[in-house]
């Protein structure tokens, strides 16, 4: 597990916090970032298996996990956005990967 984060300053650094830490709040995010919260790591044992299953996955359309993603996160930010009356907002396709923003309805 790796944090990479970068700042402008030092002083932005500092006060940069871990969003969900574990252990050790208030301590720096080199601190709060240390440990997972579990001393069982055996779950990263299956890491080689996961990404061997989402190498080998296809969808009904013949598509890798990746762009089976990106085209049914498409479709749904699509469908939101034009249900919600925003989809004139939407992102270029080509910034949207396996998530997207959708701008809520101006009435919320």
């Amino acid at each position: 597990v790796a944090n990479v984060v970068w700042s402008a300053t030092p002083e932005l650094m500092a006060d940069t916090r871990h969003p969900i830490p574990s252990w050790s709040w208030g301590k720096g995010l080199n601190v709060e970032s240390r440990f997972t919260g579990t001393m069982d790591y055996s779950s990263l044992l299956s890491v080689p298996a996961a990404m061997e299953y989402l190498q080998r996955w296809r969808s009904e359309e013949d598509e890798s996990s990746v762009d089976y993603c990106h085209r049914r996160v498409l479709e749904s930010s699509r469908l939101l956005a034009e249900a919600w009356g925003t989809a004139d907002q939407l992102l270029p396709e080509e910034l949207v990967a396996t998530q997207a923003m959708v701008r809520l309805p101006p009435e919320l």
